[in-house]
């Protein structure tokens, strides 16, 4: 009779952690990658935890082995042709959402920069989007950062297009940066936010109490992709514009916006 030495059942890879149940004896790694993976550094890799972000189209997925950093095989030879879009990697890069890079379209920004004059882009990517000589990325932590402090004090005001997903709001959405608008309206800035209209929630209801003003454009609003800079159409939710100014508060009104140029 062919006897197992118990151990075997509960040894584990040596990269990831991976059971070694019904391997060799002599095995250290459960397959070729973490083989290499060990050869070349000689210790154990980091093993994702539940959802992580596919660095080739940003969507979230729960990899099947610990070492799977794509969610299809499409995806993964997108990356090593080095197709991966410019969204998914920042959304792998900050641990949010590509969806929370679409960009303002420009008449909005226009027609507001010109009644406002803004000094500070609160939310952006980076220099290629920001629509303000300063600006907030996710490496500046624009939840948790004085915006007067980066604001240019010649125009004090800020404008807002946050990230809508839930990531974008460390897990609170919306309401964190309905918060973060308050505080700056509070330390002196006007501040324009643009998010969708949603009455049932707390951040429209905070926002409806703080702000002077609640903007409604005429039109869906065709946000620029994130990847290409182009209007694009489809937008199937309509959007708004919060106006909060210093020492003044709500309940705010309800205007609607009409595009000059049409």
């Amino acid at each position: 009779m062919v006897t197992r030495d118990p151990t075997l059942a509960t040894r584990a890879c040596a990269a990831c952690g991976a059971s070694l149940a019904g391997r060799s004896p002599r095995a250290r790694t459960c397959g070729p990658a973490c083989r290499k993976w060990l050869s070349r550094h000689g210790t154990p890799r980091t093993v994702p935890v539940g959802l992580i972000c596919c660095p080739g189209c940003g969507a979230e997925f729960v990899p099947g082995r610990p070492l799977h950093r794509w969610c299809s095989p499409r995806c993964r030879m997108r990356g090593h042709r080095g197709q991966v879009s410019r969204s998914a990697a920042l959304a792998a890069r900050w641990g949010i959402e590509a969806r929370d890079f679409w960009r303002t379209p420009p008449w909005l920004f226009a027609q507001l920069d010109a009644e406002l004059g803004f000094g500070l882009d609160a939310a952006t990517a980076g220099p290629s989007d920001a629509l303000c000589d300063r600006f907030l990325t996710p490496d500046d932590d624009a939840l948790g950062c004085s915006w007067r402090a980066a604001c240019d004090p010649a125009r004090p005001a800020a404008f807002c297009n946050p990230p809508y997903s839930r990531k974008g709001g460390r897990g609170h959405g919306l309401l964190r940066w309905a918060e973060a608008a308050v505080r700056a309206r509070d330390e002196g800035l006007t501040v324009a936010l643009l998010l969708p209209p949603s009455p049932s929630t707390r951040y429209h209801r905070l926002l409806h109490k703080e702000a002077v003003e609640l903007r409604m454009p005429d039109q869906r609003l065709a946000f620029l992709h994130p990847d290409t800079g182009v209007p694009t159409a489809g937008n199937r939710g309509d959007s708004m514009v919060a106006v909060l100014r210093p020492g003044q508060s709500g309940p705010a009104r309800t205007l609607y916006m009409t595009r000059d140029d049409q």
